[in-house]
């Protein structure tokens, strides 16, 4: 899946170890539907963040975070999967 605001792939994002290991997306607010679309349709447990950023009038973007037990290499292959 292509970011829109960048017109890049969408790119899981890994960090931390242990308990404290989680993965997430950075997505374009305005993205945020199509992303849970594909997530929902591929059954990955996620959330998403209720608070929107917006830097030096950049376009506002939210966090997509998944669950501990998700394969972040399994979400990557589904966003890659969408043209």
């Amino acid at each position: 899946m292509i970011d829109i605001t960048t017109q890049k792939p969408l790119r899981v994002v890994t960090g931390g170890t242990g308990y404290r290991a989680r993965s997430y997306l950075i997505v374009p607010a305005r993205q945020v539907p199509a992303v849970r679309n594909v997530l929902s349709q591929a059954g990955i447990d996620y959330w998403v963040d209720e608070l929107e950023i917006s830097v030096d009038g950049r376009p506002a973007v939210t966090f997509v975070n998944f669950a501990r037990e998700v394969n972040p290499k399994e979400v990557q292959d589904e966003l890659d999967r969408v043209a």
